[in-house]
């Protein structure tokens, strides 16, 4: 990788980049990445004055790293069923050739089946390294020039297409004003609450069975906008003690992601992950917050939920590590939510891949259920639409480094429909009525995250 030394404008940056492609033979089965620094920027207002598709923008959790992305310079795509080990496989030759690469996006909640209309642009999986990749922390930005010329591709559209992308490498404009279009008063719901009830009593008949411990059941808010930038919201967003992550492959769609929960990352041969479960609002007072995360240690349907989970991760670990441990468990507080977590930290076996930690984290019981092999069946019963990305894996994958994060509070807009995405666990102490009261807490608190008027 070929980094420069000294600072540049984006400008400047721009006109290197330009005479440099001049200069290359895109004819040739190559990988180059071209790297300069610049003075730090605020990359979602430039997201969102440009309004690119494909675009992305990462943020990991409590990280001073964030990254935005334009542009596809390689990527890993299917609408269809898959396996990890085919994902890994596709991306192995350049993060091989090229440690310091990340590929970004998700995995469907259930890649096992085909993706549906609204998520098509979204696949059951899909990794982009993108053509100009911008990474910022506290000490410095780096603009990234990616350029991966393959066998049988049209080298001239191929270095037009490049360079379209170079020429958005511009500041964002100083007039930009970011709104929010949106009433929550005409949200239409799937199901609705009578369908809920029903699906409700029915996962609670196969857990009196012993037929399954846990289900998550999802409901999808759906409302009608014109001429929403998703972009828009990600700018107002205030982020704590969660991930931030917005994918925008076509302009017809559109995937905001606030999520507090880690599948997991991995440093090298180092794993973290955690159990988050159970869910209690944010106080009006100290006194209050505290009575409520009180509440929610000691609530037993509460307590049940995260003990699932934790003993679905330790059978998890038991496969995938040499050695692992389990710390404390320990409110997480949020903008307007609280929950149980209880971190997990362990050592990878030499043999194991991030196909093999995908394969056995994803989907956890904290948004699917467990066991997972009978609650799926419930699930492809019971669920009224396709949760694509939703409850997915979101995040990327490096060959040092690897984070994924559970994409839960998150909202697809997609052909001027803006569906909002919630779940709750249902165990044998649940109650219909609070876990519709939860659904709703969770939604609210996701739009007033966004600054949405309830």
């Amino acid at each position: 990788m070929n980094t420069a030394l000294i600072s540049y404008s984006l400008e400047e940056i721009q006109s290197k980049l330009l005479k440099k492609i001049q200069t290359l033979d895109f004819s040739k089965d190559q990988s180059q990445y071209l790297a300069y620094q610049t003075q730090a920027f605020d990359l979602k207002t430039w997201l969102a004055s440009l309004n690119l598709a494909p675009s992305f923008y990462w943020r990991s959790k409590n990280s001073d790293e964030e990254v935005a992305g334009i542009g596809i310079a390689d990527e890993y795509y299917t609408t269809e069923p898959f396996d990890y080990s085919e994902l890994l496989n596709s991306l192995k030759p350049q993060l091989a050739q090229h440690p310091d690469l990340f590929y970004y996006g998700g995995i469907a909640f259930d890649p096992l089946s085909p993706a549906s209309k609204e998520w098509m642009s979204f696949g059951t999986s899909r990794f982009i390294l993108p053509a100009i990749e911008i990474r910022q922390t506290q000490q410095n930005t780096q603009v990234l020039c990616h350029i991966v010329n393959k066998p049988g591709s049209n080298a001239a559209y191929q270095q037009a297409l490049l360079c379209k992308w170079i020429s958005h490498l511009k500041p964002p404009l100083d007039s930009y004003k970011a709104f929010l279009p949106i009433s929550t008063d005409i949200i239409r719901y799937n199901p609705d609450y009578a369908k809920w009830q029903e699906q409700f009593q029915s996962i609670q008949n196969q857990i009196r069975l012993s037929c399954v411990s846990k289900v998550v059941l999802a409901r999808r808010g759906e409302l009608s906008l014109s001429n929403l930038n998703l972009y828009h919201l990600a700018i107002q967003t205030p982020v704590l003690n969660s991930y931030d992550t917005l994918f925008q492959f076509s302009q017809e769609a559109s995937f905001l992601c606030v999520s507090p929960e880690c599948l997991y990352k991995r440093q090298h041969r180092s794993l973290y992950t955690e159990a988050i479960a159970g869910t209690r609002t944010r106080g009006h007072s100290d006194k209050q917050d505290k009575a409520l995360a009180q509440d929610l240690l000691n609530h037993p349907k509460d307590r049940q939920e995260h003990n699932i989970v934790c003993h679905r991760l330790s059978e998890a670990l038991s496969e995938l590590c040499e050695t692992y441990s389990r710390q404390d468990h320990k409110i997480i507080k949020l903008s307007k939510l609280q929950h149980i977590k209880a971190p997990y930290l362990g050592q990878l076996k030499a043999q194991i891949s991030d196909a093999d930690c995908l394969a056995k984290l994803h989907p956890t019981p904290a948004v699917g259920g467990y066991p997972w092999k009978n609650a799926k069946p419930l699930l492809n019963r019971f669920s009224t639409f396709n949760r694509g990305w939703y409850s997915g894996a979101i995040g990327r994958i490096g060959y040092k480094n690897s984070d994924f994060m559970v994409g839960i509070r998150s909202c697809l807009y997609q052909n001027q429909r803006l569906y909002l995405y919630s779940g709750a666990g249902i165990v044998s102490e649940s109650q219909s009525v609070n876990e519709w009261k939860e659904l709703n807490d969770k939604l609210h608190a996701f739009l007033a995250t966004l600054s949405a008027t309830i």
